[in-house]
């Protein structure tokens, strides 16, 4: 049952917002139908007019699509969510001619605006101009190999590095001179585009030659940030960047795992059962706090943003800067169904005039999070999944393995489509009896399961250790 607070926040953005949604057309667009059907549903309560849904391809969700809307899946798939992502991005700006004319029978006045959250930025959608959109400013801040100037303009203490070029004969002796017992990380530019999800770093360990990495990186970057491998729990703090003020909300565990044979890794989703120390949490809402000062202060940013980083055995050290609405702010908002935050980022970012109140959308969402914890992650995988598996999950010692009637589950495995092939959901049961946990380690024992079980080929799998 929501808070008095949560009831508070949901009802006055929600009549904050029907004012500047009532009767607007909107296009949606998302690399999956899934992401979008909540944000269109909550918009048809704020009034919006019945919207049109454009996605890269068909996801793992059991929502429904909002009554009345058009919806149209384009059936691309890729290797990668981020190869899916860029080919979903290049198609919206050249759709084929008979998609233009059906937005155009929905759209025949061109009143509509597109909307959407996307790993890179789009300007407009079949001549339907983005609301909500990032400036240059804004989205050349997710380079990895420039953020580290933003760092220190902001004065966040961070982990030593050097931007070198691929090219460079000498680059494994800088990776050697950065390397402090346990290898360097290697995080690609953006040179062939936005990369998310741990798909354009690498992990070249101390016993490791560069020459195969350096041939491997070479075909998606130029130049690279060259860093010392930190040992700890990698983490993301959010928050949201207002006219006066910045809402900062808790902690999030970034579920990442390491490949064993390989320089790579698997980036699992986001969780809020682990709770760091809470001085380490009040430094990290710091952080934010500044970061989204910085930010609105340096290029006018508005809106939502994430840094990302590693707690480390002497703090939080940040690595790379989110500016829009990443991943983990549908961990930290499960809790707060119907708060409108997307439509509200938007017009935020889009500079309405109104009287956002940051303090209680940042006390809302702090509370919502810190009672209704995420105790799951998810994970893509090649295998191709046709339709919806749902497994019930105990502990055979260190294992999981499928309950038996009359067992009670410890977690749930579902498992469903996406358009890398299929999609892998972990929850564990007893949210409220997690609080503390990383779900890490558990994401690891449900992919060997899943390798057992389905053939899905991760292979060896670990995760950081707590260090702290």
């Amino acid at each position: 049952m929501p808070s008095r607070k949560n009831a508070e926040a949901v009802a006055y953005f929600r009549r904050l917002l029907e004012p500047v949604y009532r009767d607007r057309k909107l296009l949606h667009v998302s690399e999956v139908d899934a992401a979008m059907f909540g944000t269109a549903s909550m918009l048809a309560e704020l009034g919006a007019a019945n919207p049109f849904l454009l996605a890269g391809n068909k996801g793992t969700t059991k929502a429904r699509v909002p009554n009345d809307a058009e919806v149209c899946t384009l059936e691309l798939r890729g290797a990668t969510i981020v190869e899916t992502a860029r080919r979903f991005e290049r198609l919206l700006q050249d759709l084929p001619q008979s998609l233009v004319k059906r937005i155009n029978h929905w759209d025949p006045n061109m009143e509509a605006r597109s909307v959407g959250v996307t790993l890179g930025e789009f300007t407009q959608v079949a001549g339907r101009e983005k609301y909500g959109r990032r400036k240059s400013d804004w989205t050349n801040l997710e380079d990895k190999t420039t953020i580290d100037q933003f760092w220190d303009y902001v004065g966040t203490e961070r982990a030593q590095s050097k931007v070198v070029s691929l090219h460079r004969s000498n680059l494994e002796e800088i990776a050697n001179d950065l390397d402090v017992g346990l290898g360097t990380v290697w995080a690609a530019d953006n040179s062939a585009g936005v990369h998310g999800g741990s798909t354009g770093l690498r992990w070249l360990e101390s016993s490791q030659t560069a020459t195969e990495l350096v041939d491997e990186m070479s075909d998606f970057a130029e130049n690279v940030r060259v860093a010392p491998f930190l040992e700890g729990i990698p983490m993301s703090i959010h928050g949201v960047v207002l006219a006066n003020q910045v809402a900062v909300f808790r902690p999030v565990e970034l579920i990442t795992l390491r490949y064993v044979e390989r320089n790579q890794f698997l980036w699992a989703g986001c969780s809020t059962s682990y709770d760091p120390h809470e001085l380490d949490r009040l430094e990290m809402r710091r952080i934010a706090r500044e970061v989204g000062i910085a930010l609105r202060d340096s290029v006018g940013y508005r809106g939502p943003f994430s840094i990302d980083g590693i707690l480390t055995e002497s703090g939080f050290l940040p690595t790379e800067l989110n500016p829009r609405l990443s991943g983990g702010f549908g961990a930290l908002t499960r809790g707060i169904p119907g708060l409108p935050l997307a439509p509200l980022c938007w017009a935020a970012m889009e500079e309405e005039p109104l009287n956002y109140r940051p303090a209680l959308l940042e006390q809302a969402i702090l509370e919502s999070a810190d009672t209704n914890r995420v105790t799951g992650g998810h994970v893509v995988t090649t295998r191709r999944f046709e339709q919806l598996v749902e497994i019930k999950l105990v502990r055979d010692g260190e294992e999981f393995r499928e309950a038996l009637p009359g067992e009670n589950p410890i977690a749930w495995l579902t498992c469903g489509p996406s358009p890398v092939g299929g999609i892998i959901f972990l929850q564990m049961a007893g949210s409220s009896e997690r609080n503390g946990m990383l779900i890490a380690p558990e994401m690891v024992r449900v992919l060997r399961y899943c390798d057992h079980q389905f053939n899905t080929g991760f292979g060896q799998l670990n995760c950081a250790k707590e260090v702290r």
